[in-house]
């Protein structure tokens, strides 16, 4: 997309910026410590008083200093995409016109679902699109074979268009290639669901659109053969970036906005023991990063990151010691490069705690440590996000005891460090957390709350200020909920999705989406 059409998504979205702030909102409600009404929507005061100003500083800094580097970033990405990413970057230098959503009603957009006798369950993930578009995908054991299913909501306030499948494993009662397939977004609203496949003989990888346009999911398309289970992230031009995986061997795929398959782009690491499926994000500028975790020995594993560079290729650096039974890392990546990983790790019998590294985007890793001072309760469930900017932010659910479980977040700037933890949800049983970051560092939480009673609650965090706003209730349930994800777009518009169980091993799909 070239500049010309971002601007007038900028000029649109952010209408209700650029008018002087007033004391209260057109709906007559107040705004949190720190933010002021512009027009009628609550924002963080520096972002109405100083859009003007910052939206040309962006405009010219990201096409006038940075266009070369679009250039030499994107791989065979073209003009537009040096153009998106050079106005991308150069929004650094003022601030990026957000929103401030508010979540419409959770619906079930999945029937009763039904895990394979062996206990197998449904999982989910859902992408947030610029303008309020979302998609949820997810696998689901039909008989003997996996489905693959996908929904799509288009934005400015569209509905949930009608539950499709969008491909089939024939093979899947001895195998779980469907088990979670990934979905993204890019700037037009183009939904890519990307998942990996099996007929008896080599993986391969799959993929299907939806464009905004659309009224349904297009045909599924096949390529790259050898390798499933794929983790996908996507850049400001466009760029899917697919890192699967073969046992030991974990090999790197790119698809391009307009392409049919994926192009390979070479091998990332081949391990002496199996490895997880991993976590995987990219910068809008194209670099991006892959961490896993892989075992060395009986109840012993390592967590190693690789690095990828246009035109350079993947690095891959060991970020932990092989000290026990370690989690599955999580990754994040800023828009200057300074990458974060953070899993779990074992301190003593039982007890577990969040450990991470970084690497700042002109150095080297670190040593591994834990994320705050050693704890003597369990500390699991690690989530992280990161834009550009700089702010990074993790976290992770706490346990003194089970009953008393709650969600803490940190954030985290290169030269400055780790914030103090804040306490994000209450003390009933608070679980499962998921965190997703704005384009200038306003940070969505999610997490479920099952004490007393389940419940889909979110918080949000505004950097500015140091601020935490009020806790809001999505969803109030009567099932036990298996899985949760959120996901929150550069422009503020977020998406959630989460998997009850409404009876044994029977399961419905729900989501919420941001506008």
């Amino acid at each position: 997309m070239g500049r010309i059409a971002l601007l007038l998504f900028i000029a649109v979205a952010s209408c209700r910026l650029v008018s002087l702030p007033s004391s209260t909102c057109a709906d007559g409600t107040g705004c949190f410590l720190g933010e002021v009404c512009c027009s009628g929507v609550c924002v963080a005061e520096a972002l109405c008083a100083s859009s003007d100003a910052g939206l040309d500083a962006g405009v010219d800094a990201g096409t006038d200093a940075d266009a070369d580097a679009g250039v030499d970033a994107g791989p065979d990405a073209g003009a537009d995409a040096s153009v998106d990413a050079g106005i991308d970057a150069g929004f650094d230098g003022g601030p990026l016109p957000t929103i401030v959503c508010n979540w419409g009603t959770a619906t079930q957009i999945g029937w009763t679902v039904t895990a394979l006798q062996d206990g197998t369950r449904p999982l989910a993930q859902v992408a947030a699109g610029p303008h309020g578009e979302a998609a949820v995908v997810y696998g689901q054991p039909d008989g003997s074979a996996w489905e693959v299913y996908g929904a799509y909501a288009g934005g400015d306030g569209g509905n949930w268009g009608t539950l499709q499948r969008l491909g089939s494993d024939p093979f899947g009662a001895t195998s779980t290639p469907f088990a979670t397939p990934r979905v993204v977004i890019d700037w037009p609203g183009t939904a890519t669901a990307v998942w990996g496949l099996t007929t008896g003989g080599p993986y391969r990888l799959a993929h299907a659109r939806h464009r905004a346009s659309d009224s349904a999911w297009q045909p599924a398309l096949e390529s790259a053969t050898g390798y499933a289970n794929p983790v996908v992230s996507q850049d400001g031009a466009g760029w899917i970036h697919a890192v699967s995986n073969n046992g030991a061997n974990y090999a790197s795929h790119m698809l391009d906005p307009d392409a049919s398959t994926f192009s390979s782009v070479g091998l990332v690491g081949s391990y002496a023991a199996t490895g997880s499926v991993g976590d995987i994000a990219i910068k809008a500028t194209g670099g991006a990063v892959f961490a896993c975790r892989t075992q060395v020995a009986t109840n012993k594993h390592v967590e190693w990151a690789a690095h990828y560079s246009p035109g350079t290729g993947w690095t891959a650096t060991q970020v932990s010691s092989d000290a026990g039974d370690y989690g599955d890392p999580r990754v994040a990546i800023d828009d200057n490069g300074n990458t974060l990983v953070v899993w779990t790790q074992p301190v003593d019998a039982g007890t577990f705690d969040v450990y991470w590294n970084w690497k700042p985007s002109d150095g080297g890793w670190a040593i591994a440590l834990p994320i705050q001072a050693a704890a003597t309760y369990s500390r699991t469930d690690p989530s992280v996000s990161a834009r550009g900017g700089g702010w990074i932010v993790a976290t992770w659910t706490e346990s003194p005891n089970e009953l008393a479980s709650e969600i803490r977040a940190v954030t985290f700037r290169p030269g400055i460090g780790w914030s103090s933890a804040a306490k994000v949800s209450g003390s009933g049983g608070s679980r499962d957390p998921r965190v997703g970051v704005d384009a200038v560092g306003n940070a969505r939480f999610a997490w479920n709350e099952w004490s007393p009673g389940d419940k889909i609650k979110e918080r949000r965090y505004t950097p500015g200020n140091d601020f935490w706003g009020t806790t809001t209730p999505i969803s109030v349930i009567d099932a036990g909920v298996v899985s949760l994800d959120l996901d929150v777009a550069p422009s503020g518009h977020a998406a959630l999705v989460w998997i009850e169980e409404v009876a044994p091993y029977q399961f419905t799909i729900n989501a919420a989406i941001c506008r």
